[in-house]
């Protein structure tokens, strides 16, 4: 404020206060200069009050700042700031890795380096104004705001990370575990969603059944996460829909029989509709990956305006054929081999003998989970030498994997731990068991009651031809069956002479199967509560160590120890 000999102090910012650039607050060009405590308290250290005249020419202070929401005016000095400045306001910003800072510096010429003059930086702001830039009380305007959200937001630049949605009947969540694997393998932070918890990388950060979309949605509101992969079931579907409302790359595994007959979902085709809602969702630049084995799944193509990529354990499958005469992608097994088909070129990506959790290539929904996660995370632009790299060190173990098909062997027992729940997946775990070679076979197993009667009695047919004994048990959740009714339904259809003892619950089964095991034999536990059962089973191994007085080895099987 400067004097005039003529008005108070008062006065004069009044005087001042009639510019109408001034308003109260911050959304106009200058604000308004308060005559308040803080202006009192300067005033007086000034030997001055609001009724004091100051002399012409005298310099009167009302604050000891000059910011902009406080009254102040600003010129703009850009083009007069010394190189050396610039680089400091820089260092600034990066040292407190800022993309974007208000500096604040004191100083008597900004034309001037720092060093030479005593001046310093003194504030660094994480939010600054612009105005002071936009709308200069004298100097030349800047447009700050459009390099900062050029900067910020450049043209073409990726809005948001990839999202890569498995669902299918069987197989979903070594998928997902699978793809996951992958993008750890080069150094992605995974966001993953499954049956058996949310994971951000590699982090267990919710325990349980997390196949929907409230779990998806912790995944897409975590800062860290650069690509999230999402096991995306039936019932997440039908009760509340996706968590998105697009994803880059959409996966079905295959559409078989389970859950038929619930909450409208009474045939196959009205179960592969469910799952077609992921393929549905697939933005229009994204990749929808099918199995060109399952007809229900390879009809979906007719859904989706995205690329499809087809996957297949049969190179000559007709479908493959058709999709790679129009120049279509695909990835198939031929000569024990997984291939990858782009326009009309084929790269031989990794050999099925190096794929421990194949078996050699003897597991085949193994290969075939192989084959859907290699298209997701291929079709998604991951390096094919990331896919290889990772494929050969996957294990589906019970760190990695738990309960999906956990293959282990403790004092000679072959242990299969597996989650599936209908025929489809327990006709695949009886090929695979038969694959791994002719044994003893103990099967532990409970189901659960809202299957219809005829669709569990299915499931357990399967295992007739495999399996020489059997405890079957009632869920903990029995869902609306009486006690005994499911075991009891089970072993009325397995053959009169067929050994099979029928208990209270999974930890009882359990136990006597490990009890009637002898070293040769195979014990196949389908598991219910996956964490409970794996601790159960960890826990009479512990106990036997001890009552026979030594440590029994426990060897997670790969393909080398498969193949002896």
């Amino acid at each position: 404020m400067i004097g005039d000999g003529v008005h108070t102090v008062r006065e004069l910012v009044a005087i001042v206060n009639h510019d109408p650039r001034r308003r109260p607050g911050h959304s106009s060009i200058l604000t308004q200069i308060r005559f308040d405590d803080v202006a009192n308290l300067v005033l007086n250290q000034q030997n001055l009050t609001g009724d004091s005249i100051p002399e012409l020419n005298r310099k009167v202070k009302l604050r000891t700042n000059s910011n902009l929401s406080t009254g102040g005016t600003a010129a703009d000095v850009t083009d007069d700031v010394h190189p050396r400045n610039v680089q400091l306001a820089e260092l600034a910003a990066q040292i407190l890795a800022l993309d974007v800072a208000g500096i604040d510096i004191v100083c008597q010429d900004i034309g001037r380096p720092l060093g030479e003059q005593g001046g310093a930086v003194v504030e660094v702001n994480a939010a600054p104004g612009l105005r002071m830039h936009m709308y200069p009380a004298s100097g030349q305007a800047r447009d700050v705001g459009k390099p900062i959200v050029d900067m910020l937001y450049p043209d073409n630049a990726p809005s948001r990370i990839p999202i890569i949605a498995v669902t299918g009947t069987n197989g979903k969540t070594t998928v997902t575990r699978l793809i996951s694997h992958m993008y750890e393998t080069a150094h992605w932070v995974v966001g993953m969603t499954s049956t058996d918890g949310t994971y951000i990388n590699s982090e267990r950060i919710m325990v349980g059944d997390n196949s929907g979309p409230k779990s998806a949605r912790t995944v897409l509101l975590h800062p860290y996460v650069e690509v999230a992969v999402l096991e995306t079931a039936r019932g997440g579907i039908l009760r509340e829909g996706l968590a998105f409302d697009c994803c880059s790359v959409g996966v079905v595994t295959n559409v078989t029989s389970d859950h038929l007959g619930l909450k409208g979902v009474n045939t196959l085709e009205d179960l592969a509709r469910v799952k077609q809602v992921v393929i549905e969702a697939v933005s229009d630049d994204g990749v929808a990956i099918l199995n060109a084995d399952d007809p229900l799944v390879a009809e979906m193509a007719a859904a989706t305006d995205a690329k499809v990529i087809y996957f297949s354990l049969n190179a000559n499958n007709h479908i493959i054929a058709a999709h790679r005469a129009e120049n279509g992608d695909a990835v198939f097994v031929r000569d024990n081999a997984i291939v990858l088909a782009r326009d009309g070129a084929e790269i031989e990506l990794v050999e099925l003998d190096r794929l421990p959790f194949t078996a050699k290539g003897k597991i085949r929904f193994q290969i075939a989970n192989a084959l859907a996660a290699t298209a997701a995370a291929w079709g998604a632009g991951l390096n094919p030498a990331m896919i290889a790299r990772a494929l050969t060190t996957f294990h589906t173990d019970y760190e990695m994997v738990p309960g999906r098909f956990n293959l282990t062997e403790v004092n000679g027992i072959q242990i299969i731990t597996d989650y599936g729940h209908n025929t489809a997946a327990m006709t695949a775990l009886m090929e695979a068991a038969q694959a791994l070679g002719e044994r003893n076979t103990i099967f532990v197993g409970g189901f659960p009651g809202d299957r219809r009667d005829e669709d569990l009695i299915a499931t357990i047919e399967p295992t007739i031809s495999v399996v020489d004994r059997y405890f079957l048990y009632d869920l903990t959740d029995r869902r609306k069956r009486e006690v005994g009714e499911v075991p009891n339904l089970l072993k009325s259809h397995l053959p009169t002479d067929a050994v099979c003892e029928i208990v209270s619950d999974e930890h009882t089964a359990i136990y006597k199967a490990w009890k009637a095991a002898r070293p040769g034999d195979r014990l196949i536990i389908i598991v219910d509560l996956v964490d409970e059962s794996i601790a159960i089973l960890n826990q009479l191994i512990s106990h036997t160590a001890e009552d026979d007085g030594c440590t029994l080895p426990i060897t997670h099987m790969n393909a080398e120890v498969i193949g002896k």
